[in-house]
């Protein structure tokens, strides 16, 4: 089993991701320039209440498309015939019109992103090249072969929220702060990569038939957590109990879904007896991850 990585980085994907923390509420370091995009993205998430649409969609497939986007027309394009459609009331052009304003504070606030990027990257590939194939090799051990993706794009962002990441299912790829260290001691942030990572094949048709499209970032969220941090355990990063899982669900999980209104210690408590009885009887995997979104409690 092998994993291909793919390194990428951009000043578009950087501003969006910055706009997205803005529009999810989330704590924010503080930088000079984000009380300036505030106003920005409260104008482009009337976008997503036009369409109907929860903001966090509209900001992740903004993102995940800023990739392959070399302008705000383009970006405006591509974001319209993915998540909008024809039938909208919403033009490519009012996309691009409103995500213009917000690529151009990127370039203004981050002028030397690359560079920034590049020194950022160098400490995460060597973890990584030390510990990350051995930790998605012990998570396929541990669910199923089948989870690992043969490859995937990492594509690193400038930290805006103290280390947030999100998995782009339906793109093969994740969006990471690049911290220069771990913001929280007991969880190292090439745990967090290869989590991520984890989540990738979670809507393959052999794991996710039966479950609910748009519930399955929530679900692969959970579901790979505690494979991941007992993978992390086995090559000696971090020490799994109660407190570490809590931990991982608050800094990890939940600020990506602010419309999960649900502690840690109950989403753990839910978790870590889904994940007790797993290993226990080891159904198959797509069993199991239908098992869990019947346990949780939202």
């Amino acid at each position: 089993m092998n994993c291909q990585l793919n390194w990428v980085f951009n000043a578009n994907m950087s501003a969006l991701h910055a706009a997205s923390v803005v529009s999810s509420g989330d704590s924010i370091d503080e930088q000079a320039g984000m009380a300036d995009l505030q106003p920005l993205v409260a104008e482009a998430d009337v976008l997503a209440q036009v369409a109907g649409l929860p903001s966090r969609f509209f900001w992740d497939m903004a993102c995940a498309v800023s990739l392959n986007a070399e302008s705000a027309d383009e970006l405006g394009t591509i974001v319209y015939r993915k998540l909008l459609g024809a039938e909208s009331r919403i033009t490519p052009e009012r996309v691009a019109h409103e995500l213009r304003p917000i690529l151009r504070w990127g370039r203004t606030e981050f002028p030397d992103l690359v560079n920034t990027l590049k020194t950022r990257q160098s400490p995460l590939k060597i973890q990584w090249e030390a510990r990350g194939m051995g930790l998605l090799h012990f998570i396929a051990k541990l669910t199923n072969r089948a989870v690992i993706p043969g490859s995937a794009t990492i594509a690193l962002v400038q930290p805006i929220a103290g280390g947030r990441g999100v998995a782009h299912l339906d793109f093969n790829s994740i969006r990471f702060e690049a911290m220069l260290a771990n913001p929280t001691p007991e969880l190292p942030e090439v745990v967090r990569m290869a989590w991520l990572i984890s989540q990738l094949e979670i809507d393959v048709p052999m794991n996710s038939e039966s479950l609910n499209k748009n519930r399955l970032p929530w679900l692969g969220s959970l579901a790979l957590l505690p494979a991941t941090l007992c993978a992390a355990e086995f090559v000696e990063l971090v020490h799994v109990d109660r407190s570490v899982l809590v931990a991982a669900i608050e800094k990890w999980i939940l600020p990506l879904f602010p419309d999960k209104q649900v502690s840690g210690d109950s989403l753990a408590e839910a978790v870590w007896n889904w994940w007790t009885t797993y290993q226990a009887s080891r159904p198959p995997w797509p069993v199991a991850l239908a098992a869990l979104d019947r346990m949780l409690p939202v």
